[in-house]
C-alpha cells in the first residue's frame, strides 16, 4: 500500500478509518501492509472468526476435504448419486498435485458426485476448528431477529448458500421484493454433499449460516430445515410465499421436484430468475486455474497464522488441519 494509493483511496471514497482482523497481515517481503495507515492513526482492528479463515477456505478447496463437514456417523444423507470418482481417484484427492486436483474439481464442478464404496465411514466428529456460540450468532444477526406476527407476508427459500456470494444476495434482495419476512433455511452438510457429491460443501453448516445471517435481506435462519416443506411446517410458519431460482448449484432435483410439491399445490411457489452467473462450480473453477499458485500461498500463510494463535495463546504448537 503505497502512500499515493493510500491518498487515492481516502479522497476517492472517502475512507476515514482502515479495519482489518487481529491478526498480522505481512507482505511478500515480511513488511506490515497497513504500516502507513498506522502511521496516521486511522487504523482500527477487530477480533477475528478463530476457526476458519480465507486461508483455511482455499486450503479445503485445494485439497477437496470433507472433514470440516458436520455429519455424524451413519447419518446425513451423505451418499452420492450414481456417477462417481474410482477409489483411485478419491484418493488423489486429498493431494494438493495442480493435475490431480483439476480432474477432480472438473467432476465437482459438473455435479459429479463420489461414490460411498470410495469413503470411509464418517466418524462422530468433525476437523473443523471452528466454535460457534450463541453470542456468534447474534452478533452476525445483529438486530435480534423480529418475531413473525399475524399479518406479516413471510417468504421462505431454502439452499446450501455455499461460500455466500454475489448470486445469493441477488436472490435474496428478490425474494425480500416478495414480502415482508424473509426466512431462510440453510441445509446440513450431508444433504448438500447428497445432491452436489465430491467434498461439497465447502463450508459447514454453521458457517454457512454466519454468511446468510450478515445478509441484510434476511431476517431469520432455520438451521437444518427438512427437505420437503410441508404444510405444518407453511402453517407454523406463516409462510405465504416459497421461492426457489432458476440455478440451484447442484440441487436442481430440488427445483419443481418433491421439496417444493406442496408449495406448488397450495399455489404459493415462485420461481424466481437467478440473475447472477456467479456459482459454487465458478469460484472452484477458478481455484483450479491457479491451484499450484494457491496451494505456495496457503501453505505459508497457514504458517503464519499458526504462529500468531500460538502466540496469542500461549500453546506450543497450532494444529492447521492439514498434513
Amino acid at each position: 500500500m503505497t502512500p499515493e494509493y493510500l491518498d487515492w483511496v481516502i479522497k476517492t471514497y472517502q475512507i476515514d478509518f482502515v479495519v482489518h482482523g487481529d491478526d498480522p497481515c505481512l507482505d511478500a517481503d515480511g513488511n506490515d501492509v497497513y504500516a502507513l495507515v498506522k502511521e496516521r492513526g486511522m487504523y482500527r482492528t477487530v477480533p477475528r472468526t478463530e476457526g476458519v479463515s480465507t486461508t483455511e477456505i482455499v486450503g479445503r478447496m485445494l485439497t477437496m476435504s470433507r472433514d470440516h463437514h458436520m455429519i455424524p456417523q451413519g447419518g446425513g444423507r451423505s451418499r452420492s448419486r450414481s456417477t462417481s470418482l474410482t477409489s483411485d481417484e478419491m484418493a488423489d484427492t486429498t493431494t494438493s498435485s495442480p493435475e490431480q486436483f483439476s480432474t477432480a474439481v472438473e467432476k465437482i464442478s459438473e455435479g459429479v458426485g463420489v461414490g460411498a464404496a470410495a469413503l470411509s465411514p464418517y466418524g462422530p466428529y468433525r476437523m473443523s476448528r471452528f466454535i460457534t456460540t450463541s453470542r456468534m450468532l447474534r452478533l452476525f444477526s445483529f438486530p435480534s431477529p423480529k418475531k413473525i406476527t399475524p399479518g406479516m407476508k413471510v417468504v421462505y427459500l431454502h439452499g446450501g448458500w455455499d461460500m455466500f456470494h454475489a448470486g445469493h444476495t441477488s436472490i435474496l434482495r428478490a425474494a425480500r421484493e416478495l414480502g415482508d419476512y424473509v426466512l431462510v433455511g440453510v441445509l446440513n452438510d450431508g444433504i448438500v454433499n447428497h445432491y452436489r457429491g465430491g467434498s461439497h460443501p465447502v463450508l459447514n453448516l454453521n458457517e454457512r449460516v454466519l454468511g446468510v445471517l450478515a445478509c441484510k435481506y434476511v431476517n431469520d435462519v432455520i438451521l437444518d430445515p427438512p427437505l420437503q416443506i410441508t404444510k405444518e411446517m407453511i402453517a407454523a410458519l406463516n409462510i405465504s410465499v416459497v421461492v426457489t431460482g432458476t440455478i440451484s448449484e447442484g440441487l436442481e432435483s430440488l427445483n419443481g421436484g418433491e421439496a417444493f410439491r406442496i408449495a406448488k399445490e397450495m399455489g404459493i411457489l415462485r420461481v424466481i430468475d437467478s440473475a447472477s452467473e456467479v456459482s459454487i462450480g465458478g469460484i472452484l473453477s477458478r481455484i483450479r486455474a491457479n491451484a499450484e499458485r494457491l496451494e505456495a500461498k496457503v501453505s505459508k500463510k497457514m504458517v503464519a497464522e499458526a504462529e500468531h494463535y500460538k502466540e496469542k495463546h500461549g500453546l506450543d504448537s497450532y494444529d492447521t488441519g492439514r498434513a
